[in-house]
């Protein structure tokens, strides 16, 4: 029943479509309507802080698509969050009809996706009617599902990147290097230098890039009449992040000199205080585009100001690698203890910096005498400097060092208290019967009836006697002490007597 209803339906659909289809033939201009958002593209992936394209609203009729993205509806599910929406719309077709098959029917497919949950290429279905009018194709399209957002996908292209251009309105495919220089479309009011993808300003000689970055009015100011090794002349930069051997993270803030006030600065860090004089690795000195001088040596303090050019190494992975895609002018000054630059902003877009130094911070655990920058790293030794917080025992290793415990502690989870080991309740004891823990030790001992043996920590029974056996053995023991005395006394004067014999015989010799 439920299967011959659908047939029905789908019948009296097919028929209120065919009975809807305009009988001029829609191929004709006046006869459908030109949808030209090149955001319904395969290739445009929706971007959330933009209003989405939703074909609810759209009025039933023909239609084509004409613009820079591409003209037809997909064939095959394309991904959903693409052609500028959520949910995005396909033909369930194997191939568009030639132009010989007049208007073909077929079905519209909605890509829905519920992230965990479900992930179908066909989860709603409109009809479509389709027409090859030999250069283009023509749609009868009625609206989507009430909810926003499901819309039509048609063309597979997208906006060549910033810089360049191609033959199909700026829209791949053929996209090629923009040259603004050779167009005259740089704005740069003296000299220009393309590079793939982008362009810079620079100036004649004597002359100073404005902050716009493409106008040369001002000559290069020369140095202010006072001296700018005097302190009170110049400005001291002191972020040691833009030391040559510091790599730039992407979860800082990189540096950017695109602010910096044109005017006399001394750099004055623990990763040292000169410019480079030689091209620095891109992505170093706390920034993308690293800025160095191209000079062959730094001045003596003889030789007064003297002007050269910083230059921006730029990279683009995979399209350039220029060691000097811009240029700025530079003074530099000798101050015998130090250098002083006269420096000014560099280009508008971040981040360009100059970098300053090549030390970096010593590792962790190891210090130095300029203020814990390289060189002259060496280990902290935490132990003998009492900084280590190790409850009891403290040992040094290269860069750290660890704690440990006396006999009878344990290590704490902080890896630096010691708490009592209760050996008793650990069942390390080797205890046979009882076991008494105390700070740092314990002991065994016994329940009645044993006695701790001498490994002092095993227990053997006390094997007791009879009363009247242990009286009786009293009684035997007294007995014995009675006889060994009366032996004793006799043994005496039987001594005695002989000693009186002894003695009467020798008397009467004389």
């Amino acid at each position: 029943m439920v299967v011959l209803f659908y047939l029905v339906a789908t019948l009296f659909a097919v028929i209120e479509l065919e009975a809807a289809t305009p009988s001029p033939d829609p191929c004709d201009s006046q006869q459908h309507t030109v949808l030209s958002e090149p955001l319904r593209s395969v290739g445009h992936v929706y971007q959330a802080n933009k209003a989405p394209i939703c074909d609810r609203n759209l009025v039933y009729g023909w239609y084509r698509f004409d613009s820079p993205a591409g003209n037809e509806i997909p064939l095959t599910c394309p991904p959903a969050n693409r052609c500028g929406t959520h949910t995005t719309v396909w033909l369930n077709l194997t191939s568009n009809p030639s132009a010989n098959d007049g208007v073909v029917l077929t079905n519209g497919c909605a890509h829905f996706v519920s992230p965990g949950v479900t992930d179908d290429c066909c989860a709603w279905r409109t009809n479509v009617a389709v027409k090859n009018c030999s250069d283009y194709l023509v749609y009868a399209l009625g609206h989507t599902r009430h909810q926003c957002a499901y819309a039509f996908c048609a063309g597979t292209e997208v906006p060549c990147p910033e810089g360049y251009g191609s033959p199909n309105s700026d829209f791949t495919p053929g996209c090629e290097d923009i040259d603004e220089c050779a167009t005259g479309t740089s704005g740069c009011s003296q000299l220009c230098e393309n590079t793939d993808g982008s362009y810079y300003c620079r100036c004649n000689d004597g002359y100073y890039l404005g902050l716009d970055n493409h106008t040369c009015t001002e000559p290069t100011p020369t140095p202010p009449s006072p001296d700018p090794c005097d302190s009170q002349q110049h400005t001291v930069l002191s972020e040691p992040l833009r030391s040559v051997g510091h790599v730039y993270q992407a979860n800082q803030a990189p540096i950017c000199d695109r602010n910096l006030v044109y005017g006399w600065y001394r750099f004055d860090s623990p990763a040292g205080n000169e410019i480079p004089l030689t091209c620095p690795p891109a992505n170093r000195c706390g920034t993308h585009t690293t800025v160095w001088l191209n000079l062959t040596s730094n001045p003596s303090a003889n030789d007064g100001v003297v002007l050269t050019n910083g230059c921006a190494h730029f990279v683009s992975p995979g399209v350039t690698d220029d060691c000097c895609a811009w240029r700025t002018n530079v003074a530099v000054k000798n101050c015998s203890d130090y250098l002083v630059y006269a420096l000014g902003h560099t280009r508008h877009q971040c981040a360009y910096a100059f970098c300053a130094g090549t030390e970096i911070p010593c590792p962790s655990g190891y210090s130095s005498s300029n203020y814990n920058f390289t060189p002259g790293c060496e280990d902290i030794d935490e132990c003998s400097t009492g900084t280590s917080g190790c409850g009891q025992l403290c040992s040094n290793t290269d860069g750290s060092y660890f704690c440990s415990c006396q006999h009878g502690y344990e290590l704490d989870l902080d890896k630096h208290k010691c708490t009592d080991k209760d050996e008793c309740s650990a069942g390390s004891s080797g205890c046979s019967q009882l076991c008494i823990n105390t700070e740092g030790s314990y002991y065994c001992t016994c329940d009645s009836g044993y006695v701790l043996s001498s490994d002092k920590h095993t227990c053997r029974v006390v094997h007791t006697l009879p009363s009247w056996t242990i009286a009786l053995l009293a009684v035997a023991g007294v007995g014995a002490a009675i006889a060994a005395i009366i032996g004793v006394v006799c043994c005496m004067k039987r001594e005695r007597k002989s000693w009186r014999q002894v003695s009467e015989t020798e008397l009467r010799k004389f």
